[in-house]
């Protein structure tokens, strides 16, 4: 299966992936896990890239199928099931495939999008097309949680420039991640360049598109895929999002019975 969203995702992304996040991203990793543990079902990871999430479901003992259109992404995911112990690795099942088209049919009891997957989706109609397929293969009653941005013009205006947004130790390099970024409101489309830095040695700049949404949008858009939309937070603490203000949107929907 192809994908616009495989060809948008850039290599040099995916290669970096693990290492420009392996801090500061343990909180979504507790509360997805959470999430899952309390569904009475199968489990889906829309989005799975290298494994962040589906691997702590499998070790707390949770099956779970991984759908991602990056083939370097799903290969990541699959060395790293090789060094996993038989049990936690039969839990898990990763599949080539995009929000808009899910090769596995469910039902599922609960189907998660986490860090901003779903913002890979270019458009309002990509994004209703992608809320229609996952509410497609939930079971009735079943929950879909994903998290999205709504664009904050002061953050946007901090980030235009190009500035070192991470930095680690790598092989025994330096190595320093350099971020800016460009929004059109018009397509709601927030550009993102990134390239890292070894010393002289330069990879990159790679840029992709990330389509920023609103909580009233997902929330029409959520409707008229066959959803209906329980609670908006601004973080995983619970917290409710403010509708008009910018921001993180943590979305829980669910497919009426």
């Amino acid at each position: 299966m192809t994908s616009d969203n495989a060809t948008v995702y850039p290599e040099a992304l995916a290669r970096h992936y693990d290492l420009d996040y392996v801090d500061g991203r343990a909180a979504d990793v507790t509360f997805y896990t959470s999430l899952a543990r309390a569904a009475t079902g199968r489990v889906l990871e829309v989005g799975c890239g290298t494994g962040r999430i589906v691997l702590p479901m499998a070790r707390s003992g949770i099956e779970v199928v991984g759908v991602d259109p990056s083939p370097l992404m799903r290969e990541q995911v699959a060395a790293k099931l090789e060094r996993e112990p038989r049990d936690i690795a039969a839990r898990v099942t990763v599949l080539d495939g995009t929000f808009e088209h899910i090769p596995d049919d469910g039902p599922f009891a609960f189907v998660c999008s986490v860090f901003r997957a779903i913002m890979h989706l270019t458009s309002a109609e990509r994004l209703r097309a992608g809320l229609a397929e996952m509410a497609r293969v939930l079971e009735p009653g079943g929950t879909l949680v994903f998290d999205a941005f709504a664009y904050d013009p002061e953050l946007g205006q901090r980030f235009a420039e190009p500035h070192n947004d991470v930095g680690y130790e790598h092989d025994g390099e330096r190595v320093e991640r350099w971020a800016s970024s460009t929004y059109d409101p018009e397509t709601q489309l927030l550009h993102a360049t990134f390239e890292w830095r070894r010393g002289e040695r330069v990879e990159g700049p790679v840029t992709f598109p990330l389509r920023c949404t609103t909580a009233h949008e997902v929330t029409d858009l959520a409707e008229q895929a066959g959803l209906v939309v329980d609670a908006i937070w601004s973080d995983v603490d619970g917290t409710p999002a403010d509708p008009d203000r910018p921001g993180d949107l943590f979305v829980f929907a669910r497919r009426p019975r």
